[in-house]
């Protein structure tokens, strides 16, 4: 997609109302808590990576994450070995002379009284390269020596001048393999989020992003080229008929529309001439484009023949479009490559679940556990549903099931079945969807209480048929794990963005609704900024208000303007934590955090497409509270718990204006601080919110101010000298 500048990209790509946008991400968050560096050493000793020949079937139905692990040590197998550069006959040697001229053994025969000359055996020289997994011949050698035998028995060896010396290089080595991968490198997304309707959980997209989340060209807007590569393992395709591989494709998905010019490519490996080819390009749907539709997942199968039936066959995905950032996407879902298969059938040995509703709670995605359980009944789900679909040709019976389990200690603690016999007959190439009842009739389930602060279960979603038992051949979409946690704070989103944010305007406000079922002390507030192309020196106030009629009210608190650049990491996803510097205490029932932003620039937040609470969203640019018109979930999270102010302000506060002659101490103060160097000044301190809260004339050259009457928290000293203008400085009140 190639565009002159961000502002044509919002214009035409997504929706703008009033003072709000949603824009498409720069980055992958998602992406980059997953992927480390590629690493070559283990325990010190070097690593070597083999990729193994692959048999049929080749089937990925992205439901799990197949591709080539580096590094990830956990997940490898390893083979302690030896390296050599040189093999003798497939053997390892150290030093070794030989003659590039044959030599012989001669063998006299005490009854005939003749002798026989026959060559020496032919040795063959095998050079490896550094890793070990390429070799080739470099030549054909013989024995040093002439050899004299009587009655099979040598009795006499005659030492020839050597012509060859091979001096061996020996090293121990690891050598890693990862078995489980189909895949021979890293840089699609592998997600259940950027999709509509796929053919089963789990696909790949492509974009213009890297492995570790990062945009492959920030260097301009409109950088354009080959962005994700997905290549296969090489397969045996060695006397192979009827060989289809077919897959699934959907440009666009939840992410970003591929404009005419950007394509999706399948090529061909051919071994024999180690080259590549073209198979299939998908272009997009220019109807799509204009009509603004996402289009459904399309079904391509192709047939393989002639060359391409060759041992070490591969085949390879890649993407052209924007590199800039995660645009022009394009979903795959279910690979599959296999004999004796018919062209245009999309048949498979294989059930599996095609959609879910993860997690058992019905406002949140998560919640502090001491407020569930004030009244547990009413944030779990009464019943959720999921889709299975019967990708085999065989009518199905079986079983779905979902159980929860304490991980504080392993044990079940609540399971369900329902069985795939009430279809009463689950068709081949359909799917049905399942409802599970949780806090309804005939269960009542809710999870158990505790005194503790959190907790975490797990919910095991398994679907079962005995009918195609031993023959199915994808196991990876049968069952679904899915952590649900109880921490500290709210959350609506499910940790993925899609998208990002923003309000537009200095002094424009976001406030988020939450509730809660008693009061509680508000300890920080969590913001995902995602990054995007341009950086902003935008400022925010980080704010909390009560409720009146739906909308945010009365200020509970207004925080000091801090930076929005990330400094830090405090959840897998990026989460910036500005701690709440003063005691405040929300009262129970709603209640809304955000932000006041200062500058006109773009301030991008990160936005969920696949969870659901736009009725909680509001923006403030002209005085009036007005409720968003985007669908999805903000990544802003209210983090509750007793503020530890002590730890907050432990640190002191080095002088911000380094060129000031002023000396202002002790800072952090508890009950007065002194300033030096401002004789004849006026000095006003002021509160976070901008308030004055004192004012004081005529300074001496050293003035002491009481301060022990203020409320511990940020305050800004405003120094006014007649000849020198005014300078502001950040005082912290600690006790």
């Amino acid at each position: 997609m190639r565009y002159t500048s961000l502002v044509i990209l919002v214009i035409l790509c997504l929706p703008v109302f009033g003072q709000e946008e949603l824009h498409y991400l720069r980055t992958n968050s998602s992406t980059q808590k997953e992927v480390k560096p590629l690493q070559k050493r283990y325990e010190g000793i070097d690593i070597t990576y083999l990729i193994d020949t692959l048999e049929l079937p080749f089937l990925d139905d992205f439901s799990s994450v197949k591709l080539h692990r580096y590094g990830n040590t956990g997940k490898l197998s390893f083979l302690d070995t030896t390296y050599a550069k040189y093999r003798l006959n497939g053997e390892i040697f150290d030093t070794i002379l030989l003659s590039f001229d044959t030599t012989y053994s001669f063998y006299y025969s005490v009854i005939t009284g003749s002798i026989d000359t026959l060559p020496n055996e032919v040795l063959t020289i095998e050079e490896f390269n550094a890793d070990s997994t390429n070799s080739w011949i470099i030549g054909t050698y013989w024995d040093n020596n002439n050899y004299y035998f009587s009655n099979g028995v040598i009795i006499d060896t005659v030492q020839l001048i050597q012509d060859t010396v091979f001096v061996n290089i020996i090293e121990p080595v690891y050598v890693a393999y990862d078995s489980t991968a189909l895949w021979t490198d890293n840089h699609v997304f592998i997600n259940n989020t950027f999709h509509i309707g796929a053919p089963t959980i789990g696909v790949a997209t492509f974009d213009g992003i890297d492995s570790l989340g990062h945009a492959y060209d920030m260097t301009q807007d409109d950088s354009y080229g080959i962005g994700d590569y997905l290549t296969s393992k090489p397969i045996n395709l060695e006397g192979k008929t009827d060989v289809i591989l077919s897959f699934y494709y959907q440009q666009q998905g939840l992410g970003n529309q591929p404009e005419e010019e950007d394509s999706l490519v399948l090529e061909f490996y051919i071994p024999d001439s180690a080259r590549w080819v073209h198979g299939w390009t998908g272009i997009s749907d220019s109807t799509a484009i204009a009509n603004g539709t996402v289009p459904e997942f399309q079904f391509v199968s192709l047939g393989l023949s002639g060359d391409r039936l060759a041992k070490g066959f591969k085949f390879r995905f890649k993407n052209y479009g924007t590199l800039s950032g995660s645009l022009d996407q394009w979903n795959i879902d279910y690979v599959y490559l296999n004999d004796n298969r018919t062209m245009g059938a999309e048949i498979s040995s294989d059930l599996g679940f095609k959609s879910i509703d993860l997690g058992l709670l019905n406002i949140y995605s998560s919640m502090p556990w001491q407020q569930y359980l004030l009244a547990p009944a009413a944030y779990t789900k009464a019943s959720f549903d999921f889709e299975v679909t019967n990708r085999s040709a065989l009518d199905l019976s079986g079983e779905n099931t979902y159980q929860v389990i304490d991980l504080k200690d392993g044990a079940e603690i609540f399971s369900s079945t329902v069985s795939l016999g009430f279809f009463p007959n689950f068709t081949p190439q359909t799917t049905k969807a399942v409802n599970f009842a949780v806090n309804s009739s005939p269960y009542s389930f809710t999870f158990p209480s505790d005194n503790d602060n959190n907790r975490e279960f797990e919910i095991v979603y398994a679907t079962h048929s005995n009918t195609i038992s031993g023959q199915e051949q994808n196991f990876d979409n049968d069952t679904i794990r899915h952590k649900q946690i109880f921490s500290s704070y709210y959350s609506y989103d499910d940790g993925s963005p899609e998208r990002a944010y923003t309000i537009i305007g200095a002094g424009s406000q976001l406030a988020y609704g939450f509730e809660l079922e008693e009061l509680d002390t508000i300890q920080s507030i969590l913001i995902h900024f995602p990054e995007m192309f341009a950086l902003s020196d935008n400022t925010i106030k980080v704010m909390i208000w009560d409720e009146a009629n739906g909308k945010p009210n009365d200020t509970l608190y207004v925080g000091y303007p801090r930076d929005t650049i990330y400094v830090g990491d405090t959840l897998p996803v990026r989460f910036m934590r500005f701690y709440i510097d003063r005691e405040t205490i929300v009262p129970a029932g709603r209640f809304f955090i955000g932000y006041e932003q200062s500058l006109n620039d773009k301030l991008y937040v990160g936005f969920d497409m696949n969870l659901e609470s736009q009725s909680n969203l509001f923006y403030n640019v002209d005085g009036n509270w007005e409720p968003t018109t985007f669908a999805g979930s903000l990544m802003m999270r209210p983090d509750f718990g007793k503020v530890d102010l002590d730890r907050i302000y432990s640190t002191s506060i080095e002088e911000e204006n380094e060129s000031s002659m002023v000396n202002i101490y002790p800072n952090p103060a508890s009950y007065s601080v002194t300033i030096r160097g401002a004789e004849n000044a006026t000095v006003q301190l002021l509160s976070v919110a901008g308030q004055i809260v004192y004012t004081e004339n005529n300074l001496s050259y050293e003035s002491t101010i009481d301060v022990s009457r203020f409320e511990r928290g940020i305050y800004f000293l405003r120094l006014t000298i007649d000849d020198k203008g005014t300078e502001d400085f950040k005082l912290i009140i600690a006790r």
